[in-house]
């Protein structure tokens, strides 16, 4: 005999976690389990048509020093007990009563495990630190003893939250995941729902239509005429007007509505338009999926919609609506490859977007729109073989055919202040990729060229945030260009500009984690533009200021590896060569192998070598030089070997700086024709910078 529950499931997790706690709950209590499934008798009993009711701790009960009388009840009346795991949870004295008390009464059944952050089985790895462990240890005792629970990873890059919320359901009612995933689509595609229905009515009465006077087949045709109006209407102006208002949610359901509809037809009967919708209909839904970071969800609707696409255009291959919505799939495909890290996955289908952008000007050249697509297409190849694929070279080939589009685009409509922020845009893009394949001169002739635009649209504009925005990163670009050029006093007076204007928006608003990120690296470059100018007092506040604003963005976010490169590790290096300027060897070495220790690990976790081969280069030769005054040569050598071995390899496609770097090592190992070369290389190209470390 099957026993009832008071409760389908109790969730446990730290009062840390207590935005997924609630999460969990929401989702859970408002799914509704496909009609197909309903009844079905399983291992856990028949399957119910709603996960209710569900218990969530710690907001429904008082914390007290033992487990409560309440929740040990609570606790014995529960079918399934699901524990939010996560590095606060493991270590969390309550999760773990509350995952023994659980066992007391069911043993080690029906358990569920939801990671939400740190990494499973950390403790006894070796790839990871054992405080990255998100596994309770009343958990992991019980592995071995029975079948292990039903891990749902809502981490980005694990299952996410759709999948993982699928995944966990098909565990509470006892199916296989992907009967309950088919399933879920399935209802996701064919449910008509009240809006669309009501909104035709709606449009019938207003418009004063009198259909028990029509014929049954032209009524049929007018409320399909209609109902494809108003679905255009969907998803176009009114896409339009709540995109800018961030109403994901009304966006969704438009999504749902009008893929609903078109399910609900015969294939046959819809003609190519109709097609045509229903797969931008699916394009609205995946990139609502995409922005709320469900990357699984978002993948399934840009694939269905591809399929569609690209039948469509099988069938018209010159016909340049369907081109362009096949582009928009293959695009967003590449898109979500993009994100989940497979870099050659995406520049294939980045080439076939490229590929049908440069169709569609073929065809039909004078057209704005498609001259429009074909700059998309090359800012996104461009910009993936500069940030991800370590091709630079490639990247300023693409780049200046970006440029060289989007002034053609703004000649032809020189007021448009779109138009003009897309060039500023590309030249930033140019400018990043000239610092590495070309030379320095160059790249600041960008730099001059996106300000000049950004101050334009100011000048026209005042307020525009998105000149604002592009502004503050053009004025670092070209700091950093001139303390690359031996310019460092330029740039400290350019720096001064950008950590007043970031202190302004911080004081404005400190919780955004964007202005605090930006405030802070802002002074850690100023930092080092005071080191070049051997100002070390100044150097020194501005460092410790910096280091208030990493912590303070820290306390508010997660840091993902580029960032922490960016503000962790910067600041630490920066540390490194405060102390080496002050003679303080000692702090110089233990400061550098910190860095070297923490980001090796990190590179075992997936941090990239063009993320970080900068600071890890420096962090080796500030450490070989350290040992070198304190008479350590062994250690000295091994460490520049090291840093050489690092660098020689990547020598086409690292900035100057790293390569001065690589000129250094060369010089302390004794391989001065190596040093001198690279020198006079980096000389030719305009880099000027100050080596401390010679």
């Amino acid at each position: 005999m099957i026993r009832s529950f008071r409760y389908k499931a109790f969730i446990s997790y730290s009062h840390t976690d207590r935005q997924w706690g609630r999460w969990l709950l929401r989702a859970l209590e408002t799914y509704r389990i496909p009609k197909h499934l309903v009844g079905r008798k399983t291992k856990m009993g028949r399957v119910p048509s709603r996960l209710l009711p569900i218990f969530r701790d710690r907001d429904e009960l008082p914390a007290t020093e033992d487990l409560s009388a309440e929740i040990q009840d609570v606790l014995a009346n529960s079918e399934i007990l699901i524990v939010v795991c996560s590095p606060v949870s493991a270590a969390s004295p309550w999760v773990n009563k509350e995952i023994e008390e659980f066992r007391r009464y069911r043993g080690g059944a029906n358990i569920l495990w939801v990671i939400v952050g740190g990494e499973p089985n950390a403790s006894t790895s070796k790839k990871f630190p054992s405080e990255l462990e998100c596994f309770p240890s009343a958990l992991l005792s019980q592995k071995g003893k029975k079948a292990e629970p039903i891990a749902a990873d809502l981490r980005k890059g694990g299952d996410g939250k759709r999948l993982g919320l699928l995944k966990l359901v098909a565990g509470m009612i006892g199916v296989g995941l992907d009967e309950i995933i088919r399933r879920d689509l399935q209802r996701r595609n064919r449910r008509v729902t009240a809006i669309t229905l009501a909104s035709v009515l709606g449009m019938v009465i207003m418009g004063g239509l009198t259909l028990t006077a029509i014929e049954a087949e032209r009524e049929a045709d007018l409320r399909r005429a209609e109902a494809e109006g108003l679905i255009e209407f969907m998803l176009t102006d009114l896409r339009e007007k709540l995109e800018p208002v961030g109403r994901l949610d009304v966006l969704d359901t438009v999504g749902e509505e009008a893929v609903s509809y078109y399910a609900a037809q015969q294939l046959q009967d819809l003609s190519e338009d109709s097609l045509g919708r229903q797969a931008r209909a699916f394009h609205l839904l995946g990139e609502i999926d995409n922005l709320q970071g469900d990357l699984e969800g978002a993948q399934v609707m840009f694939e269905a919609a591809s399929e569609a696409t690209a039948d469509m255009l099988e069938r018209n291959p010159n016909n340049q609506q369907r081109i362009f919505d096949h582009s928009q799939s293959v695009f967003w495909i590449a898109a979500i490859k993009w994100q989940r890290g497979n870099h050659q996955g995406a520049e294939k289908d980045l080439l076939e977007y490229k590929n049908l952008a440069d169709q569609l000007v073929a065809l039909d050249p004078e057209n704005p729109d498609w001259q429009l697509e074909a700059t998309y297409a090359n800012s996104s190849l461009g910009t993936l073989y500069l940030a991800n694929l370590d091709r630079p070279k490639d990247a300023y080939n693409i780049f200046k055919q970006l440029v060289s589009q989007r002034i053609d685009l703004l000649k032809s409509d020189p007021d448009n202040p779109k138009k003009s922020l897309d060039l500023a845009n590309a030249y930033g893009w140019l400018a990043d990729a000239t610092k590495i394949a070309g030379t320095l001169t160059e790249a600041e002739e960008y730099r001059i060229e996106q300000l000049a635009l950004l101050d334009q649209v100011l000048k026209q504009d005042q307020n525009n945030a998105s000149a604002k925005s592009g502004k503050v990163t053009a004025e670092l670009g070209l700091a950093r260009i001139e303390m690359a050029q031996g310019e460092a006093l330029f740039a400290v007076s350019r720096l001064r500009s950008l950590v007043l204007a970031s202190e302004a928006l911080v004081e404005h608003d400190e919780t955004n984690t964007d202005w605090l990120k930006q405030a802070a690296r802002h002074y850690l470059y100023l930092t080092e533009a005071f080191l070049l100018t051997e100002a070390q007092d100044e150097a020194e506040k501005s460092l410790a200021r910096g280091q208030e604003l990493i912590e303070a963005y820290q306390e508010r976010t997660d840091l993902f590896f580029r960032q922490k490169v960016q503000l962790t590790y910067f600041y630490q290096l920066l540390n490194a060569k405060l102390s080496y300027v002050r003679s303080d060897m000692e702090s110089v070495r233990r400061i550098s192998q910190e860095i070297i220790e923490n980001m090796t690990a990190d590179f075992a976790k997936g941090l990239k070598a063009s993320d970080a081969t900068q600071v890890l280069a420096e962090a080796y030769l500030l450490g070989a030089v350290a040992a070198l005054n304190i008479g350590n040569e062994a250690a000295a050598t091994a460490e520049l070997q090291t840093l050489v071995y690092l660098i020689e390899p990547r020598v086409e496609i690292e900035p100057p700086e790293t390569l001065q770097i690589l000129a250094s090592a060369y010089f302390h190992l004794g391989e001065i024709e190596k040093a001198q070369s690279l020198d006079a290389h980096l000389k030719d190209r305009g880099y000027a910078k100050p080596n401390i470390y010679s």
